[in-house]
Order: structure tokens, then C-alpha cells, then sequence
């Protein structure tokens, strides 16, 4: 990773994670309940696509100040429980508008804190899933969890009940920055979760890091990364803290003077590279990391990584159906996106009906650049010729204002033109958001860039 102080004051500017295109900020709240129903039955009506299964269970024990996912803090057992019949009648709807015969290939839990709910529970979910939809035998099951929530003994639990993928929060280990940011939990805690996890089968361990955390330095950080490195997870995400009191009530209550600089957070990025690749894991694009030997890298290599609404996916061109409030649905050229209170999404579940609040069906333009985003994204080339004869354009007059705006990028080498074809450099996928954002006409009309995180 080659960069300087004078490209990253250039570069370090707001922009999306194009985990979606356009981005969720863009959804309308003209899009309802009929248009995601409508859009299913359609999908059916296409050549047969595979299906992934997103569970947003919001529910944590406890406040974490940095995080901007959308949660309810409660201990009441008896209010987390209850979300999930509402959450299986939502699973009856899908399962009523989609072709029984279409495989599902990926199942993720995510939150808030899956693991508030008990091993029980969550294999209870599962089962009701399968009872719902065609599971694919091999299909990749994932669940996020808090380390401070679980036992040891319940990762055995975790995989009988069929979950094959775990990706444990850990955040930084340093006392300081752990108490600033309200999450104590100890390096060997983490490394015997990740022991315990391998040795009962899981696959594709993940561990997630953030850097720019508050009293975060270059020493603190290098021996969380020194420890993480020593247990030996198959990936890491490495995420830039990103602080939006204004949208985040939580971040509020952490320091500004405890928060690094610019500069820092970019010396603890390099950091973090360094260690990393030294270590031998793969960079995948932008905060992913894996093993050699991983899905994740060998995806990236045979051209299959794709990228959806939880990041990085080996397992991509499904249509992603969105559980459980806030969670967004991606089918076909429509996205759909549920109420973000508790209240409300209960309130449409009841009435029987999807809890739909707003979307978005994409433009043919959209769809374009959708496309263009995710090669970028993902495989880091883009063949313009093939492109274009695929989308019916001329790539060159089609994005003729988009190339003039990577011009800085291509200049300095961070992605190159050979042969008519893009080709993101090594440095360049540290930086694919900028780029990304060369070809996204929202970000370059300057009226939404306060709402996103900076690239760094």
C-alpha cells in the first residue's frame, strides 16, 4: 500500500459503501408493499435465480457507543421473543409469493446481537426457515455474534443446528478504547471462542476490527492486531470508524478529542495492511481480508466475488429476500426496504401485508451502472468492449464524463487502461469507493455526500 499525505487529502472524501446502487439513502417512500410483491411474482417469471436469506434480529444487551446498526438495548426476554413469530409471518408472505422450487443458497443473522437469542432459539429460526423455503444441503449459513454474550459450549450447539459460517465482533482489545467505546471483552475470550469454533467445524471464521476508534493510537492498535493476527481467523473485515452523531444518538456520547485525525486513521489503515499482508492474508477489496486458501480469496481470483448488503459474498446472483425491521430485500431491478421501528414493522406484519416503507426499481441507466460498480467492486476490471456490447452502448461515449472524473485516479496509478479495459492496481483497492463513486452521478451532483462516512 503506496499512498501519500497530498492523495489521501484528495481522496478522502464521503462517499457510499456500494453495498447497494443507487445507495439506500436514495430510496423513495412511493415504493410499498404491492411493489415488492409485485416484483416477486416477476422474479419468478425470470430465469430461475438462487435465493439469500437476510434475519436482521435487532435486539442487544447492551449499548456499544460507535455503532450505527439499527438495535433495540433491552434485557427483556419476554419483548425478544416475540419478535419472532411476527418475523415467521413475514417468512410465510415470501414464502407465498416465491416458487417453492427455488434453492435457497445463503442464509445470514445479523443485528443488533443474533446471539442475545439462546442456541435453542436459533436453531428454532432455522427450522422454521427450512420448513418455509428449499434450503440448498450446501448452503452457506451465517450468524453474527457478540463474544460477551455466549459460552464457549454454545458454538457446538451453533453448528448442530446447521450454522457453518461465524463472525465474531471484536473491535479493538485495548482496555482504553474498549471502555471509551463501551465493550469490554478479553483477547483470550476471543481466542478461545475462535479455538472452540474451528474445532467443531466452522468455516470461514470472521473477525471484525475497526480502525479510528476513539483513544485508538498506532501502538495500541498493532497489538490488537499482532493478537488477532496469532489466532489466525480465515478473514477479517478491518471497518473505518465512521462518526454521524447527528444520525447515530450513541456516538454522541463519545469523545471528540478522543477520536484520531485524518492522518491517523490513515497511518493506523497502513498499519493494518502491513500487518496483514505480512501475515499472509489476501486484501479481498476495501476492509476485507482472507486467507489464501479461503472462499473469499479464491472467489476474487476465479472472477465469482460479488457484494450485497452484508459486504462480500462468494455465493452472488441470488435475490436477496430481507427479514425482520429495517432489513432490505434486492430482487431482480427493485429494492425494498422494511420500517425501521419495531412498532411500525410489527403494525404491516399483523395486517398481512409486507412492512415495506420505501424503494427503489432501477432504471435501465441505474441497472447500467449498477453493474459497472459491482465489477469494479468486485473483481477490480472491466472489460469495456464486452461491456458495452453486453448493455447495448458505446462504453467510451456512454461514460465519457465518468472517465474524465477517474482521470486523477488513473494518473496517479491507481487503476490503469490496457487493451480497453479498466484494471484497479493493488493500492487502487484500498480506495474502490472514490473510484466507484466516478461513475455515480448522485455523488457528483454534491447533495448527499453528508449523509456517508469518508473513504478512509
Amino acid at each position: 500500500m503506496q499512498m501519500n499525505k497530498e492523495l489521501m487529502a484528495d481522496l478522502d472524501r464521503s462517499g457510499p459503501r456500494y453495498t447497494s446502487y443507487p445507495s439506500a439513502n436514495l430510496f423513495g417512500h412511493y415504493f410499498g408493499p404491492q411493489d415488492l410483491l409485485n416484483a416477486l411474482e416477476q422474479s419468478n417469471a425470470a430465469p430461475a435465480r438462487p435465493l439469500a436469506l437476510y434475519l436482521h434480529l435487532p435486539f442487544c444487551q447492551q449499548l456499544c457507543y460507535y455503532c450505527g446498526c439499527t438495535k433495540i438495548v433491552t434485557q427483556n426476554a419476554d419483548k425478544i421473543k416475540a419478535y419472532l413469530p411476527t418475523v415467521y409471518r413475514e417468512a410465510d408472505l415470501f414464502a407465498a409469493a416465491i416458487d417453492p422450487e427455488r434453492e435457497v443458497r445463503q442464509i445470514h443473522l445479523g443485528g443488533g446481537t443474533p446471539n442475545t437469542y439462546s442456541p435453542l432459539l436459533l436453531e428454532e429460526i432455522l427450522d422454521e426457515l427450512r420448513a418455509r423455503f428449499k434450503v440448498a444441503a450446501d448452503a452457506e449459513i451465517g450468524l453474527e455474534v457478540d463474544p460477551r454474550c455466549m459460552k464457549l459450549s454454545d458454538l457446538e450447539e451453533y453448528r448442530l443446528a446447521g450454522f457453518n459460517r461465524i463472525s465474531i465482533g471484536v473491535q479493538d482489545f485495548d482496555p482504553a478504547v474498549q471502555k471509551a467505546i463501551n465493550r469490554e471483552q478479553s483477547q483470550a475470550l476471543i481466542a478461545a471462542l475462535i479455538d472452540e469454533a474451528r474445532f467443531v467445524g466452522f468455516n470461514g471464521i470472521n473477525v471484525d476490527l475497526v480502525y479510528g476508534l476513539p483513544k485508538q493510537t498506532l501502538s495500541t492498535f498493532a497489538h490488537t492486531l499482532n493478537d488477532v493476527i496469532a489466532m489466525r481467523p480465515d478473514r477479517l473485515a478491518v471497518y473505518s470508524y465512521a462518526h454521524l452523531p447527528k444520525q447515530f444518538k450513541s456516538q454522541r456520547l463519545i469523545q471528540l478529542n478522543d477520536l484520531p485525525t485524518g492522518e491517523q486513521k490513515l497511518e493506523l489503515l497502513e498499519l493494518a495492511v502491513s500487518k496483514l499482508t505480512a501475515a499472509g492474508y489476501r486484501h479481498i477489496g476495501m476492509d476485507h481480508f482472507a486467507l489464501p486458501e479461503d472462499e473469499l480469496a479464491r472467489a476474487l481470483n476465479s472472477g465469482q466475488l460479488q457484494r450485497n448488503f452484508q459486504g462480500y459474498s462468494t455465493r452472488g446472483g441470488s435475490d436477496l429476500l430481507g427479514l425482520g425491521m429495517s432489513a432490505i430485500s434486492s430482487v431482480g431491478h427493485v429494492y425494498a426496504q422494511n420500517a425501521k421501528t419495531l412498532a411500525v414493522y410489527t403494525r404491516h406484519i399483523e395486517r398481512g401485508h409486507f412492512a415495506t416503507v420505501k424503494g427503489l426499481t432501477l432504471t435501465p441507466e441505474e441497472d447500467i451502472r449498477r453493474d459497472l460498480i459491482q465489477r469494479l467492486m468486485c473483481s477490480g476490471k472491466v472489460d469495456m468492449d464486452s461491456f458495452g456490447a453486453e448493455h447495448g452502448i458505446d462504453f467510451d461515449r456512454y461514460f465519457e464524463r465518468d472517465l474524465g472524473r477517474l482521470k486523477p485516479y488513473l494518473q496517479r496509478g491507481l487503476i490503469t487502461v490496457s487493451d480497453h479495459s479498466l484494471q484497479v492496481t493493488e493500492t487502487g483497492r484500498y480506495l474502490l469507493r472514490p473510484m466507484a463513486m466516478a461513475f455515480d452521478p448522485y455523488m457528483n451532483q454534491g447533495e448527499t455526500s453528508g449523509e456517508f462516512s469518508k473513504v478512509i
